[in-house]
């Protein structure tokens, strides 16, 4: 895995988009997705806001909005491990929004929550086609949460704060 084009996006302005940019090519190249999204945690505030969207049209960057109780959101605030929903019925199951998630050509979404000092700080969360997040492919995930922990570390400190 190649970590230098994304160390140069992170020592560049314009922070943290360009890191997010970085960290979402990355991802598409060393896993393949065709939508890739960064949501950023406040666990203790119980606040979500999505940092960064390779499809802004269908799932745009905008302000905080509650956590909500979802499968997904309790695995990942539990099991701070990937959580994988394969095939349409476990994204269906999974998430309020399926009918978009599979207008977009996505019947797959692996959701991996990014963890600093004990806290769920964000998620990436990769959506592809049934089938396409093996095991390999999973634990090449697992590999990116240091680069991720990264960039929503540079959104902390040089990005807008998380607002109600």
């Amino acid at each position: 895995m190649n970590f230098d084009a994304f160390t140069r996006a992170v020592a560049m302005p314009g922070q943290p988009e360009v890191a997010f940019q970085a960290l979402s090519d990355m991802v598409s190249e060393e896993i393949g997705v065709k939508l890739f999204t960064a949501l950023t945690i406040d666990e203790s505030a119980g606040l979500l806001r999505r940092s960064f969207s390779t499809m802004p049209d269908a799932y745009p960057v905008k302000g905080t909005k509650k956590m909500s109780d979802t499968i997904i959101t309790a695995r990942m605030m539990g099991e701070r491990e990937p959580i994988l929903s394969d095939g349409p019925a476990a994204v269906e199951a999974g998430f309020y929004d399926y009918e978009l998630i599979f207008s977009l050509g996505c019947e797959s979404c692996l959701n991996v929550p990014i963890v600093v000092a004990g806290e769920v700080i964000g998620s990436i969360n990769l959506l592809h086609e049934a089938g396409h997040y093996t095991p390999e492919r999973i634990e090449t995930a697992r590999a990116m949460r240091l680069p991720a922990a990264l960039a929503f570390l540079v959104e902390r400190q040089w990005g807008e704060a998380l607002a109600a």
